[in-house]
């Protein structure tokens, strides 16, 4: 048998409930005056703000690091075209006039301005010339002229005579 509808029991007053859930949401909002809950939005911020310096360091070092390799693979491959020329340059040894094959610049990778055309312009070239050469090798040295054109016969695997 069924319970007459007034046995189901007190039922819920949603006025009431409407109000607390009000007085609720106005005591949650006041949440943010607690010292510890602001303090924790600095927090959160700071911990935020650190986030983008770690990324822009990261950013900056992956950009070093790139520049980097770069680098190294332009010499790798104007080392590797030097280590042919030299093969090349190395027939060159009882013609002074035959044609030498220019070197690669270790800084640029491109081949090197002003590289004496044959065995008689090396024997020719003078100080500032032999050290920019040099300097585009990697291999400045210090001394006279006749000791930098010797470093240079060398680079281009040209026996010294």
């Amino acid at each position: 048998m069924a319970a007459p509808a007034d046995a189901v029991g007190p039922l819920p007053d949603f006025d009431v409930v409407a109000d607390s859930l009000d007085t609720a949401s106005l005591h949650l909002r006041r949440c943010a005056n607690i010292p510890a809950v602001a303090g924790m939005q600095n927090v959160i911020a700071a911990i935020q703000q650190l986030g983008t310096q770690i990324n822009a360091r990261i950013d900056t070092l992956e950009t070093r690091i790139n520049a980097r390799i770069d680098t190294m693979e332009m010499r790798r491959r104007a080392s590797d075209a030097n280590g042919i020329i030299r093969l090349e340059n190395a027939r060159s040894v009882s013609d002074t006039y035959r044609q030498l094959v220019p070197l690669h610049s270790m800084r640029t990778g491109e081949i090197i301005a002003n590289f004496p055309d044959n065995l008689e312009g090396l024997d020719h070239l003078r100080g500032d010339e032999a050290d920019a050469i040099l300097g585009e090798l990697g291999s400045a040295i210090p001394g006279r002229v006749e000791q930098k054109r010797r470093r240079i016969r060398l680079y281009c695997g040209v026996s010294i005579r």
